[in-house]
């Protein structure tokens, strides 16, 4: 059997990036867009959106890539903080959004 987050972003239609930067909008509602927001820029539905904040807030952190990159973080991201304190951290890292998001997605997708 292949572990939640292995089966989290193999199987899903949306690319990781999206799912990526999607669920950081949305964090830290003061901060964050709306799911009406989210919806006209992606066409993502209110439930799709809870399952990703779902897989950050309870898989993600338990995750052996979670694990393994977490250790080589200084400071460390909280995990309260994820994904959008992991991007920012690659995006600052890289000097590129770009650059970073590409970074970002290569360490939690592939534990590179």
């Amino acid at each position: 059997m292949l572990p939640p987050s292995v089966l989290f972003w193999g199987r899903r239609v949306y690319w990781a990036s999206v799912l990526l930067v999607v669920t950081a909008l949305r964090q830290g509602r003061d901060q964050g867009y709306t799911v009406e927001k989210l919806k006209a820029l992606f066409g993502i539905t209110r439930p799709t959106l809870t399952r990703w904040l779902s897989y950050f807030r309870q898989i993600f952190p338990c995750s052996q890539s979670w694990r393994r990159l977490s250790g080589r973080l200084m400071p460390p991201v909280a995990e309260h903080e994820l994904p959008r304190g992991l991007i920012e951290r690659f995006v600052q890292a890289r000097g590129d959004p770009e650059l970073g998001l590409m970074a970002c997605l290569r360490e939690i997708v592939l534990g590179l």
